[in-house]
């Protein structure tokens, strides 16, 4: 199954979803680093990185199909989202397998 499959899966089945945004990539080939983005009640928002940290990007990469992050980057590395802010301090443990149980307010 290709990415694009899965995600459209996810989305379908569970109406929820996470995206990569504002990567600075020039190359052809995709980047698979950038402003993580999450898709709730039909529309798309952003994660607040107040309290992002190394377990979250983990979660949010493996959701992606991404065996871990390498990094997580804050202070709005990848710029400012529009949008809602649909999750803010993400806690997660890094074992979870999806954002959305994780604990955020």
């Amino acid at each position: 199954m290709s990415f694009k499959n899965l995600f459209y899966y996810t989305y379908i089945e569970f109406s929820e979803a996470i995206r990569i945004t504002g990567s600075s990539s020039t190359s052809y080939i995709p980047s698979h680093s950038g402003r993580v983005e999450v898709y709730l009640n039909n529309q798309w928002g952003t994660i607040s990185d107040d309290s992002w940290d190394i377990n979250d990007a983990h979660v949010a990469c493996r959701m992606l199909g991404y065996a871990n992050a390498l990094y997580a980057r804050t202070s709005a590395y990848y710029g400012q989202g529009t949008g809602p802010i649909w999750m803010d301090d993400v806690a997660c443990m890094g074992s979870e397998n999806s954002l959305f149980i994780c604990y955020y307010d």
